[in-house]
Formats: structure tokens, sequence, C-alpha cells
């Protein structure tokens, strides 16, 4: 996602500090910044073994 999402979520948040909602969103968007990773890699080399099978 765009940088420019978090900064939003950021705004927002400052806007609505106990909207537990942007909380999540925001941790979302951190979270997604590590993937893919390797277990996501394996996983999908995994479903195409099994497709090819």
């Amino acid at each position: 996602m765009p940088i420019q999402i978090k900064e939003r979520y950021v705004k927002m948040i400052t806007e609505n500090p106990n909207d537990k909602n942007l909380e999540v969103s925001l941790k979302n968007f951190e979270d997604a910044l590590t993937h893919p990773d390797e277990k996501d890699l394996e996983n999908v080399k995994n479903w195409v073994n099994k497709l090819l099978k």
C-alpha cells in the first residue's frame, strides 16, 4: 500500500485517539510491510506444487 495510506491513518488517529478500528488498521498496515516473507513464499511454493500434481 502507498505510504499515503499510513499517513492518513496517523492523521485520523490523531483526530480520534480512542478509535480502536484505526489502531487495528495502522497495525495491519505496518504488518503488511513485512510481506511477502519466507513463510509466504514457502506457502506459494507448496500451493503450486499441489496444483502441478
